[in-house]
């Protein structure tokens, strides 16, 4: 099965790297909390479906250091 949602990582030199694809929103943003807290940054959550992208911040995820 192909999952709609993928997890990225901005990168500092504008590029992102690709982390995993998530079933659902919620399990991606559950997914990027756990990522943040060893890797700060920010993720970016896109739906193949439709194209959105979410972009979380990890100073905006609890228990993320800051």
């Amino acid at each position: 099965m192909i999952y709609p949602f993928d997890i990225f990582q901005a990168e500092t030199e504008g590029s992102v790297r690709w982390f995993e694809a998530a079933e659902n929103l919620e399990g991606a943003k559950a997914r990027v909390q756990e990522l943040a807290l060893r890797s700060p940054g920010e993720y970016i959550i896109l739906n193949q479906k439709t194209g959105d992208k979410l972009v979380i911040n990890s100073d905006a995820v609890d228990g993320a250091p800051a």
